[in-house]
């Protein structure tokens, strides 16, 4: 009884301060930049993007509105002034408000109200970047793996060779993705020359939803069926496969006005989809089947925020996840390589935002633990007993090898400071990183063969054991006794028509021995200065400088200049350029570092690794343990002079409004990559005498910072919205049609990876594997408001990738079976053109009628909102005035709705989250329509059904099978992605 006694004066005493201040004032008196009082001077309170206070200051410019408790967005504006606007916490007996308006300057910016179609010179505004929100984001893959990769294809699709992707995730980088239903909006970028992000390669920033001053409840529900589904080209059989996700949700305010969840959201996904189907050529026969990896995903993520005053916000996410699959693989693996793969993560990011006037500081705290553990399913195979057998582009069969237990632990803490000094934002920073590994591994701790193909495993197994298995080994029993009986070695003709060796023996043995566990740690640090300068009315001028260290590479001169402008040349037109040297965020990562410790050729862990071996799976000798003789061993080093990856990037463009609702930019993009990562062997055999410099030692592979890239981009993106069918009383389209699409044409080259003549490195300079000539990218929305649907189809074409050519040998005794025919240029395969649709299909029922227009809900719970996290896509902040999307700024977070917008330019603040609502004027004009998205009239329960088909024409995503001559499937076209349907069902803002 006294522990229930304590709970409830506990429970009191947090409640305290929301039953004691029910009301509250607002007061303040407004000047101009002489400190003289400004009368008749508009003062305009917002919550959730409705009009809550309105008023006008009285000959003393003062102000006295009543207002209950809670975060609200203040906007006060005059007539040859810039307007001010900022978010608020108003608590009981707050003290009087200042504000200063300072004279507007002469507009530079066409304002138009749909952000997709303004011309304005914020360097963080481009229409190069992509957007995607609304109903854009039911495309979306269900599963945090497939939807990395989705994002990762879509933001490459520009080209370059900078494939490294950084993930922003409410302004926390490279944290775990949210689901679908989470997003809020998706904005990948094309600027890389902000100081504050690490890495050339594009930036994908995404920003969650968050609750609104009232409890929300939502439910969704995906289905997809092998019946829905239409049969994967490579398969004979359309396996059973099911996949079904729950995703439960709500927010609210826990203490009104202080506390807030502002979302807690659950997931248990069970699926038993379709991998990538199995196309191998064993001896046994050819297989093509569809197979089935089950998964199951279960989440929990609770987001809170904490108002501590007007200028002082905590924001606290949480996530815990488990994730469990089998049969994992497909293509050329077997089923008897399965495995099952387990995984727990939990995840803290807590983050601390401080304003005082112009100034504002964020303190940001991210840590991750993840537990994860792979098991083989089988412990023998069909072909090679215990071993694993790879048969160059064939059949990779045996048992998985893969046993293993991983524990991680990441730490990222950073601050941001970010002001305004006359002309100038300053944006500058520091961030500290620390990565923490125990691993486990017994990968390939039994060993695995290579062949080179069919034939030569076949003509193996008949020196084994005197006899061919299998049907496929038919066709080299033919061939082996034809040679023999003309007393000339065994030789088949490939797909191509080329005459290729069939030798009888593996190509190369591996084994790995020794300790299996390892614990490593690597630590880094990174500081950054950005100054943006409005020069003029016209001109606007970014400068910055960004440094970054590891504790593992000793290269401490890692300084990135960068420079870059925007331009208005006429009202309709603005040019951009700019340019810098761009360090590689990854430097040298822990993973290469771990390499290096297990196989540093001491007592940890030793690779053995063995050319043309002399024995086969059947035949091994028993002395292939631990005590493998020493040139037979692996080593790893890293080059004396190895320095950091960087990229000279240059970059200008055009953004040209044509019409009120068409736009278009051009932009060229030139990258140069110097000092890149890539091994070589500097223990290969010399060319032309087989002879090792060491013979006593075996392969030691060397990571060097010599490789080299290069690529041209030219790029066109464009937007054209229509509205049709005009309504009579609200004067608005009731049909609205908005057209995206970009074209880029681009060259791409590089010397990068490991290298086929480790003593001639310029014969690997050549097409890059993301060197694609043309990539068209497009999207077309139909929306019939009366009906709330919404029709969204994706076409896509690019032409094909290049794929390398080579003999499936390991010609030169490296140890690296990538050796090509005799003057082959790297990559200088061509792989056919691909083109695919997708399409979704949403509608919207409303259970309730809306609220009439211009009626404020004065009585909701107050929104913390203002506390929200700032977020790049969340709006430009308007604490000093200016900002460009969201990180040059104070953004807001609120769930008004409609798109967080990019900010204003300098002195218009350009809040456009929080409790502000998209369109100001229009809200003020109609009080109360309310804007785009979630913060409409028409917010209530909902029930929104939808329909997304991939690859709506079924056509198949076609590759080339196999670059390796000794393959079966040498030059042969096959293809992947049949048509699949998802059923997506979501109960809206239930209470």
């Amino acid at each position: 009884m006294r522990r229930l006694r304590l709970y409830i004066a506990a429970l009191l005493l947090l409640s305290a301060p929301a039953l004691n201040a029910q009301t509250a004032k607002l007061r303040g008196v407004v000047v101009d930049p002489t400190d003289a009082v400004m009368p008749a001077v508009n003062v305009t309170v917002y919550q959730a993007g409705k009009i809550v206070k309105a008023g006008v200051t009285n000959e003393t410019g003062g102000f006295d509105l009543d207002l209950p408790p809670g975060s609200y967005g203040l906007e006060v504006s005059a007539p040859d002034f810039t307007r001010f606007r900022q978010e608020i916490q108003i608590t009981p007996d707050m003290p009087p408000m200042t504000i200063m308006l300072s004279v507007a300057p002469a507009e530079t910016v066409v304002e138009v109200r749909d952000e997709s179609n303004s011309t304005n010179v914020s360097l963080d505004a481009s229409l190069g970047d992509v957007v995607l929100e609304g109903d854009q984001l039911l495309d979306l893959p269900d599963n945090e793996e497939d939807l990395a990769e989705y994002l990762r294809q879509l933001a490459l699709a520009k080209g370059g060779v900078d494939e490294n992707v950084t993930f922003i995730i409410d302004s926390f980088r490279n944290g775990r993705l949210p689901r679908a239903d989470q997003i809020e909006r998706i904005i990948i970028e094309d600027n890389p020359f902000g100081a504050d992000a690490a890495g050339g390669g594009p930036r994908i920033r995404i920003v969650t939803r968050v609750g609104s001053g009232d409890w929300r409840g939502s439910l969704g529900f995906q289905f997809s069926d092998e019946s829905l589904n239409a049969r994967n080209p490579r398969a004979t059989n359309r396996p059973s496969s099911q996949s079904r996700t729950y995703n439960p949700q709500i927010s609210g305010p826990i203490i009104p006005g202080r506390v807030s969840l502002r979302n807690l959201a659950a997931q248990r996904s069970e699926s038993e989809t379709e991998g990538n189907a199995i196309l191998a050529v064993t001896p046994d026969g050819t297989v093509t089947r569809g197979i089935v990896s089950p998964t199951t995903r279960q989440s929990i993520n609770p987001s809170f925020t904490i108002g501590i005053n007007q200028d002082h916000r905590i924001n606290l996410n949480l996530n815990y996840q488990t994730t469990r699959s089998i049969n994992q693989g497909g293509q050329y693996t077997l089923a008897e390589r399965g495995s099952e793969s387990r995984n727990r993560n939990f995840s803290l990011q807590l983050s601390e935002s401080m304003q005082k006037g112009r100034l504002n500081n964020e303190i940001r705290f991210q840590f991750n633990r993840t537990a994860s553990s792979s098991t083989p399913q089988f412990d023998a195979g069909a072909y090679a007993g215990i071993y694993a057998i790879n048969v160059a582009d064939s059949f990779s069969g045996g048992p998985a090898q893969n046993r293993s237990n991983n524990r991680n632990k990441t730490f990222q803490i950073e601050n941001q400071l970010r002001t305004q000094i006359g002309r100038w934002q300053i944006n500058t920073g520091i961030d500290a990183n620390y990565d923490s590994r125990f691993n486990s591994a017994e990968n390939n701790y039994v060993g695995t063969f290579e062949f080179a193909g069919l034939h030569d495993y076949c003509y193996a197994h008949f020196l084994a054991f005197g006899f061919y298995n299998g049907v496929n080994c038919q066709a080299t029993q033919a061939l082996v006794d034809e040679a023999n009986a003309n007393g000339v070695p065994p030789r088949f003709i490939n797909s191509s028509g080329q005459e290729v060796l069939i030798t009888g023996a593996p190509t190369l043995f591996t084994k790995r021995s020794g300790d299996p566990t390892m614990s490593v740690s690597q630590g880094e640090i990174a500081a950054y200065f950005e100054a943006t300068w409005r020069a003029t009315q016209r001109l606007q001028m970014r400068m910055g400088l960004r440094y970054q260290a590891q504790q593992h590479l000793r290269d401490y001169n890692n300084l990135g200049p960068r420079l870059d402008f925007r331009y208005q040349l006429r009202p309709t037109t603005v040019i951009n350029t700019g340019g810098g040297i761009i360090y590689n965020g990854d430097g040298f990562s822990i993973g290469n570092w771990e390499n290096l410790l297990r196989n540093d050729g001491t007592a940890r862990q030793f690779e053995t690794r063995i050319t043309n071996p002399s024995f086969a799976p059947w035949n091994v000798p028993p002395d292939l343990g631990a005590g493998a003789a020493l040139q037979t061993t692996t080593v790893r080093t890293r080059a004396s002079d190895y320095v950091a990856a960087y990229n000279i990037r240059t970059q200008v463009g055009v953004d040209q409004r044509i019409t009120q609702g068409q736009s278009i930019s051009v932009r060229y993009d030139f990258n140069r990559g110097l000092h890149q990562s890539r091994t070589r062997n500097i223990n290969a055999p010399l060319p032309g005498l087989g002879v090792r410099p060491d013979p006593t030692r075996g392969n030691i592979y060397q990571y060097e910072s010599t490789g080299t890239s290069r690529s041209h981009n030219l790029s066109i993106s464009t937007r054209r919205n229509f509205g049709f069918l005009v309504d009579d009383v609200e004067q608005r389209p009731r049909l609205n049609l908005n057209i995206n699409g970009s074209y880029t044409l681009g060259w791409a080259w590089d010397n990068q990876g490991t290298p086929s003549d480790n003593y001639n490195l310029a014969l690997d300079w050549g097409r890059s594997s993301n060197d694609q000539r043309h990539r068209v990218q497009g999207q077309i929305q139909i929306r019939y408001q009366p009906w709330n649907a919404q029709l969204t189809l994706s076409p896509s074409w690019n032409s094909g990738r290049p794929y390398n050519i080579t003999t499936g040998r390991d010609d030169n005794g490296d140890g690296q079976i990538n050796d090509r025919p005799a003057g082959v240029a790297r990559n200088s395969g061509q792989g056919p053109s691909n083109y695919s649709l997708n399409m979704t299909l949403s509608k919207t029922f409303f259970l309730r009628r809306s609220q009439p227009a211009g009626q404020a809900n004065n009585n909701a719970n107050p929104a913390l909102n203002a506390f929200a996290e700032p977020q790049r896509g969340g709006g430009g902040g308007g604490g000093f005035g200016g900002g460009g999307r969201g990180g040059d700024g104070f953004p807001g977070g609120g769930d008004f709705g409609g798109r967080g917008g990019r900010g204003g330019e300098f002195g218009d603040g350009g809040f456009r989250g929080g409790n502000f609502p998209e369109d100001i004027e229009a809200l003020i004009a109609q009080r109360g329509r309310g804007g785009r998205g979630r913060g409409n009239n028409n917010d209530g329960p909902r029930i929104q059904l939808s329909i997304s088909v991939q690859n709506v024409l079924n056509h198949p995503q076609r590759s080339i099978q196999s670059g390796v001559l000794t393959s079966p499937f040498y030059g042969q076209i096959t293809g992947s992605g049949a048509r699949s349907i998802r059923l997506n069902l979501q109960f809206q803002d239930l209470f």
